[in-house]
């Protein structure tokens, strides 16, 4: 969860802010609906209202929404605002808005939910022909030796730190997509681009693409950075590439598992596959290096592993699951039940404890349990 210094982080990014505010400023006309999607504290729907929106709806789930009322009122504009803590697919718009501005991205435009969200907007909370900010996205990656900051990922990492074996978990690290701060110098050949997201024609089917390299120096393969570059508004964007230095999005690295020695020349082949299995995206990489000297190696490679620890979770959620009816499901019975619209929390409190006495403690703990639960459900209504 993002603290308040990760979005101040965010918004005095020298790459991304000035970028995004230029973008806005050829995109938004006086007059418009905004819709701002993962808003932090309202920096830039704050720039919307100075731009001339008409009304702007900030959403966020994230607690520092809270503070955007002040942020808003300190730039006189809290009358044009209106905040909304919760998730966009739970939001309602009494009209559509004219214009998305968003940055829903990690290290790569695929993160968690993202696409579906956008989708979901394009759908039901924006006018057709909406304008947008960012308008696309190209995803790149390149060849690469293994990153300073990654060495844990290399073999003179500790199987054994302070005595206790982590070698099951450290099995684990060449399934995974990595964060990095890799820079120009551990690249083996440039980047290039192995996908494209249109977000005005955003298709349903998940991203998937090919790429190809001429190794430029000898070294090791260890895997490939990935980054994106955007488009924000015609001419104006960024890259977060290792050439473009410290950003607040990092990149990312898709390690081989096995390294493969590359020579000038060599060329690399890998293709790319991802599969949204609705929380967060599984990765596939299918790695070819043809040694100009002759001769193949192989490496297939997925960070589905380490995403099947959820495995049991998301069959949870499957359709054939049949869930079992227990304390928990028959407190959640009567806590529904007792919410009506006009019942206090301590009385609903009171029937919890009565009701099931094994469960709680105390009035004291069913408050606690109720509170918690009904506020997240409030929340991610947008209430």
């Amino acid at each position: 969860m993002y603290e308040i210094d990760d979005y101040l982080a965010m918004v005095e990014d020298p790459v991304r802010t000035p970028a995004y505010l230029a973008a806005m400023a050829v995109t938004l006309r006086p007059g418009d609906r905004v819709l701002e999607i993962g808003t932090g504290f309202g920096y830039f729907a704050v720039h919307a209202c100075r731009l001339g929106a008409a009304h702007v709806w900030a959403v966020e789930p994230n607690d520092a929404v809270a503070h955007g009322r002040a942020l808003a009122a300190a730039n006189g504009c809290a009358d044009r605002i209106t905040f909304v803590q919760g998730f966009a697919e739970r939001l309602s718009l009494a009209e559509r808005a004219d214009v998305l501005v968003e940055d829903l991205r990690g290290t790569s435009p695929l993160h968690g939910s993202r696409l579906a969200v956008l989708r979901d907007a394009r759908d039901r909370l924006l006018v057709p022909g909406a304008r947008r900010v960012p308008l696309r996205d190209a995803l790149l990656l390149a060849p690469s030796e293994l990153p300073e900051d990654l060495a844990r990922l290399g073999p003179v990492a500790p199987a054994a730190p302070h005595g206790i074996s982590v070698v099951p978990i450290r099995a684990l690290l060449p399934h995974a997509v990595h964060r990095t701060r890799a820079d120009a110098d551990a690249l083996l050949a440039g980047g290039a681009v192995w996908a494209r997201l249109d977000y005005a024609d955003l298709p349903d089917a998940d991203p998937a693409g090919d790429a190809e390299f001429t190794v430029e120096r000898d070294g090791m393969l260890a895997g490939f950075v990935s980054w994106f570059e955007t488009t924000l508004a015609p001419g104006i964007g960024f890259d977060t590439g290792p050439a473009a230095g410290r950003t607040v999005y990092d990149r990312g690295f898709l390690p081989l598992g096995d390294p493969v020695a590359v020579r000038t020349g060599d060329r690399v082949t890998v293709r790319v596959r991802t599969r949204f299995d609705g929380t967060e995206y599984v990765w596939a990489w299918d790695t070819e290096v043809h040694h100009a000297a002759g001769g193949v190696e192989r490496r297939r490679c997925s960070n589905l592993l380490t995403r099947a620890i959820s495995a049991l979770r998301r069959s949870r959620r499957s359709a054939e699951h049949v869930p079992a009816r227990t304390a928990e499901v028959e407190s959640l019975a009567t806590l529904l039940g007792a919410v009506d619209g006009a019942t206090p929390l301590a009385e609903i409190a009171r029937v919890l404890r009565g009701a099931h006495p094994d469960a709680f403690a105390s009035e004291q703990d069913a408050l606690r349990w109720a509170g918690e639960l009904l506020a997240r459900l409030d929340e991610e209504s947008g209430r």
